[in-house]
């Protein structure tokens, strides 16, 4: 397959290979090595586009890898992400929690979803309206760990 790009959509699709590839592989003990042969694939070609500032060939390695300017650029786009995605997480996590306090687990599984809505709903609201007034300065656990 052969697919044409301007400059600026290969910068562009240099920071989505990254991002997916790093998405994909944190915290693995086993990467997913067709999305690193990905990556390797499309980051080869850097040269062809000018972009040696935002990919490096490690020559005694052969292997590409992208630059500070790189990380930095598709890091961006990852912090936003994992910023959203925490808030999303806790407070879906606690309103669910909630929910499952409230009625029981096994009640709470066995509700319809339009049920389940109207009653989280309403809790979910209120933790993200805490959120975003608060942050996490008012979250506070019961028993810390370890005591």
């Amino acid at each position: 397959m052969i697919i044409d790009l301007t400059k600026k959509q290969y910068e562009a699709l240099l920071q989505l290979v990254y991002i997916g590839n790093h998405v994909a592989n944190y915290n693995r003990s086993e990467r997913v090595d067709e999305f690193d042969a990905l990556e390797q694939a499309v980051f080869s070609r850097f040269r062809e586009f000018g972009c040696s500032s935002l990919v490096r060939m490690e020559g005694d390695l052969d292997h590409c890898f992208p630059t500070e300017k790189l990380s930095v650029m598709a890091g961006a786009f990852i912090d936003e992400y994992n910023d959203a995605n925490f808030w999303d997480i806790i407070t879906n996590s606690l309103a669910r929690r909630d929910l499952v306090e409230m009625f029981g687990e096994k009640a709470v599984d066995d509700m319809d979803y339009p049920v389940l809505v109207e009653n989280e709903l309403p809790i979910f609201h209120r933790y993200s309206e805490e959120f975003d007034k608060n942050g996490i300065k008012n979250l506070v656990l019961r028993k810390p760990p370890g005591v």
